[in-house]
């Protein structure tokens, strides 16, 4: 979180349907694929599972490092077609933010999703050092691939601020996917 840029945590975590954490400890890619099963019911942001036979796209916003792992959920997450990315931002963890972005914008870009707006998070954590794992994901944090350019470029907005835009502009019809 960018405390300065984040504005109104509370209207934040009121609009964003329910937060669907995800971590290499806690949930695995198939856990992700449950995202599949949700349907809404007629009330705006309610999830009611008892709705059979209805066709839903669940939309989220991913918050990720995109490092290789990272770039595997992206490339699961666009080959479901109830699926919407509806936005990335970018953090720090595999590799730095910045890094992170131009590697969300490659990975969409692939899987035919260069449209999805990708937002630059913040550059360190607000406690402590910056601590990347460049050994581990390569210098360019995709296990140093020679890759292209991005066809596409990052947004003018800061990952907090598009969450709470999309959050505001969508409230309670968006998933937050942290990975």
């Amino acid at each position: 979180w960018e405390r300065e840029r984040a504005g109104d945590r509370d209207t934040l975590l009121r609009n964003v349907s329910r937060p669907v954490m995800c971590h290499r400890r806690g949930v695995s890619f198939r856990d992700i694929g449950q995202l599949r099963s949700v349907r809404r019911s007629g009330n705006r942001g309610r999830i009611d599972d008892r709705i059979e036979g209805v066709a839903v796209t669940q939309r989220v916003i991913v918050d990720a490092d995109v490092g290789i792992d990272d770039a595997l959920a992206l490339f699961y997450l666009a080959a479901h077609d109830d699926i919407e990315i509806a936005a990335v931002g970018s953090v720090h963890g595999n590799i730095d933010a910045p890094r992170a972005a131009l590697n969300a914008l490659r990975v969409l870009d692939r899987c035919g999703h260069a449209d999805v707006p990708v937002a630059e998070g913040a550059s360190s954590p607000l406690n402590q050092p910056l601590h990347v794992t460049w050994r581990v994901h390569g210098a360019d944090g995709l296990g140093n691939v020679a890759q292209q350019p991005p066809a596409g470029s990052i947004s003018g907005e800061t990952a907090a601020e598009q969450l709470v835009r999309l959050s505001a502009d969508s409230p309670g019809e968006l998933d937050l996917l942290a990975i």
